[in-house]
């Protein structure tokens, strides 16, 4: 469903999962602006601890955190002029910090060519939206949650606890978590 209210004016569609969304062009405002920049550390910890394999691909390259421990992964990069939404091939993995404004639109493109994926979200975006829930549930499900604690402990002032997700195609098992430290 699309509403112009003007050539000025927002574009405002409603996604697959009811959330109002922005027009395209809003959209790459948004995905340049928001800009919440991986810790070495916590890039690190996530690459050691799920181990991808195969072709890989961080679709947010930002400043290279996980690319760093990633040695031959693909990469993707907005601000670069590599937009994730172009990227089609399919991978094995993937690993990035997506921008939270958009998660939806990232998460949804990312099942279409991943069989892995891994984003450092806040932890109450996997659960926020039923229709988020259906569709994953007919892709696969979440196999593990690594929590890194409060946001604000590592520079991202946003509040909210955040984590590893890895989301896996066909899996259909309990979902397992762990603590960082």
């Amino acid at each position: 469903m699309t509403k112009d209210t003007g050539l000025f004016d927002k574009v405002w569609e409603t996604g697959n999962d009811g959330d109002t969304i922005a027009s395209p062009v809003e959209c790459f405002v948004s995905r340049v602006s928001d800009v919440w920049l991986t810790p070495d550390w916590i890039a690190e910890d996530m690459v050691r601890f799920f181990k991808p394999s195969g072709m890989v691909l961080d679709p947010c390259k930002g400043e290279g955190a996980f690319l760093r421990h990633m040695p031959g992964a693909e990469w993707c990069e907005i601000k670069e002029g590599r937009d994730f939404f172009l990227w089609t091939k399919s991978v094995d993995w993937i690993v990035s910090n997506p921008p939270y404004s958009t998660f939806t639109s990232f998460h949804d493109h990312a099942m279409k060519i991943a069989n892995e994926i891994v984003w450092l979200i806040p932890l109450h975006k996997p659960w926020g939206s039923w229709p988020r829930l259906l569709a994953l549930q007919k892709w696969g499900w979440i196999k593990h949650i690594r929590i890194y604690g409060k946001s604000r402990d590592f520079g991202l002032d946003m509040g909210f606890v955040c984590g590893a997700v890895h989301y896996s195609k066909e899996h259909m098992l309990e979902t397992k978590y762990s603590f960082y430290g």
